[in-house]
């Protein structure tokens, strides 16, 4: 909860910077880098107010998967960030607000870690939808892919050398077992990375 209070109120003084960096900042380069780096700590604080939040409190709806990825990967696009999926066709009943939290999550550790491409694919597996996050960058350790789900904890490889809160994918496990499913992490075959969220129907 403190962590929480604390990154509330770092929000306003960071969108006061972004607003002064955009309308005084001529040299474009050093604009966009700037804009990334608060782009970055406004990532960190909300994933210290997401991983104080109890999801439980949000009710249960049925969720259009079609809907929220293209919404999500509208978000990402904005920043630059591409994200592909696949169409679905499918409808969840989940907690969309913490459902989204999760999707966003593995998203930017699929930016932030990896490497493009980035995609979402969804299949359905008898009574389960498999959410499936994938990016081409270098994976994990084998003795890695349980212990970096733990709060806090950030991969001693750490793919391409970035850091985080260690708090991502924490966040992802707490709502996928919040909705009775996973997560799991595996390096693929040829090359990648891939974060499998599976939830009930």
């Amino acid at each position: 909860l403190m962590l929480a209070g604390i990154s509330h109120d770092l929000r306003t003084p960071l969108a006061r910077l972004r607003l002064a960096v955009e309308m005084n900042v001529d040299d474009e380069r050093e604009r966009h880098a700037m804009i990334q780096d608060m782009d970055d700590m406004e990532t960190l604080t909300r994933q210290f107010m997401d991983f104080a939040r109890q999801d439980t409190e949000e009710s249960v709806q049925s969720v259009d998967l079609d809907i929220l990825l293209s919404e999500i990967a509208r978000h990402f696009v904005q920043r630059d960030l591409a994200v592909t999926h696949n169409g679905t066709g499918y409808t969840l009943t989940a907690r969309p607000q913490a459902l989204r939290r999760a999707l966003v999550n593995l998203l930017e550790n699929a930016h932030r870690y990896g490497q493009p491409p980035v995609s979402v694919q969804v299949r359905q597996d008898e009574n389960r939808l498999i959410l499936s996050v994938i990016d081409r960058g270098d994976g994990l350790p084998h003795d890695e892919l349980e212990s970096i789900k733990q709060p806090f904890r950030c991969g001693e490889s750490a793919r391409t050398g970035a850091r985080g809160t260690g708090l991502g994918l924490a966040i992802v496990e707490r709502v996928a077992r919040l909705h009775g499913g996973s997560l799991t992490l595996h390096n693929l075959p040829s090359a990648g990375f891939e974060a499998r969220l599976t939830l009930p129907r």
